[in-house]
């Protein structure tokens, strides 16, 4: 029992808040509805679900009321005062030392121009040509909490004649030098030309096409061009480009099968 209670007291002075209750309601062997109704006794109202949420540290206790829970928990448990509110200062004051500035709207504003003028460049169109179908990222963090590359494939559809490139626009956290990322082509594009702002820490990427779009034509950066996804019967799909590849791209899909069917003849 002594060797429970050391723990207990151990885990109260270390934390987290979350590892703390969970040790105590453990140790005092007092389930969450049996506890819900002590702390209803003394005129708190908390719900079975909040405490177990606290305990596995899915939410922490923020509002008024909830501090007020857990002055009572001290009680109920019978805790040392201000043992789990500690704890709670405690980890509230390491995330707010941890946590990143965040960017105002008015920043990201600022570097429109930059932008602009990077844009405002010989055969760079105003209107790039294309709307986003579907778009998904990956984002890869180093240690430092820091963004080490980001992966993103894109499926566009192009809204007139001739369009062979998309235009990547990249902005880095407030100091960091846009020289320093660098852009690498994935399948089915070739980096062009590529224009970075210092000051502004904005960089404008050329990806180039292996084809030129028609209107109503959808590209997948790492599939081929076709001429729009069938919604009955059946259509070709030209094998065409270097890297050898077809793509289907259907919104509002019905009931149905759709797919890909080949011949290798």
């Amino acid at each position: 029992m002594q060797h429970i209670e050391a723990e207990l007291a151990q885990v109260l002075h270390t934390g987290p808040f979350h590892l703390a209750l969970r040790t105590a309601l453990s140790v005092r062997g007092l389930p969450l509805q049996r506890v819900q109704h002590h702390l209803a006794h003394r005129g708190v109202k908390v719900g079975v679900t909040s405490l177990s949420y606290w305990q596995h540290g899915a939410r922490r206790p923020q509002r008024a009321e909830s501090l007020r829970a857990v002055e009572a928990l001290e009680e109920v448990l019978r805790l040392p005062g201000d043992s789990l509110l500690r704890l709670l200062r405690a980890g509230d004051a390491r995330a707010d030392a941890e946590r990143p500035a965040a960017r105002s709207y008015r920043s990201l504003m600022e570097a429109a121009g930059a932008v602009e003028r990077l844009l405002d460049a010989p055969g760079s169109p105003a209107d790039g040509g294309l709307h986003t179908v579907g778009h998904q990222e990956r984002v890869r963090i180093g240690p430092g909490r820091e963004m080490q590359c980001r992966d993103s494939q894109h499926v566009v559809r192009a809204h007139r004649d001739g369009i062979d490139r998309y235009l990547a626009v990249y902005r880095g956290d407030p100091g960091r030098d846009p020289a320093r990322v660098t852009v690498t082509a994935r399948v089915n594009c070739r980096t062009g030309r590529v224009r970075r702002d210092r000051e502004a820490g904005v960089l404008v990427a050329e990806l180039l096409f292996d084809t030129r779009l028609r209107a109503g034509e959808t590209y997948v950066f790492g599939a081929q061009v076709s001429a729009g996804a069938p919604r009955r019967g059946r259509a070709d799909l030209a094998l065409t480009g270097r890297h050898r590849s077809v793509h289907l791209v259907e919104q509002g899909v019905r009931p149905g099968l759709i797919g890909i069917d080949w011949d290798w003849g």
